[in-house]
């Protein structure tokens, strides 16, 4: 369960990397809560401002499970993101991410994701 739901949250970044609205309203609520830097809006909102994400790479490291229940997994971790020019540079740093899943059917679907930039000194 665990590991599928890491899978998910991977599989979650490779649909906002490829811009894929499709892929991203798969894996998401319609109403699960976004809050990407200071901004709050809704699952539904979110896949369609994922359009305007031009982030060129990323990477997930130091993934960690906050917990684990049948019916839902947080999970931690630091995300690595570039831009390959300069106007998207706000989408570009360094992130601690959090994200809950909640079970639907078979599978999960993402249900909260917060981001903060870590601030380089």
């Amino acid at each position: 369960m665990e590991e599928q739901v890491i899978s998910l949250e991977h599989a979650l970044w490779e649909a906002v990397l490829h811009q894929n609205t499709a892929a991203f309203q798969e894996l998401v609520f319609p109403s699960a809560v976004m809050i990407c830097g200071g901004c709050r809006c809704l699952g539904s909102e979110y896949a369609g401002i994922i359009a305007d994400f031009f982030i060129s790479s990323y990477t997930i490291t130091h993934m960690e499970v906050i917990y684990a229940r049948p019916d839902q997994v947080m999970l931690h971790y630091v995300l690595q993101t570039e831009v390959a020019d300069s106007r998207d540079r706000d989408l570009a740093g360094t992130f601690h991410v959090a994200s809950v899943w909640g079970r639907h059917g078979d599978s999960f679907k993402l249900l909260f994701n917060m981001d903060s930039k870590i601030v380089q000194p």
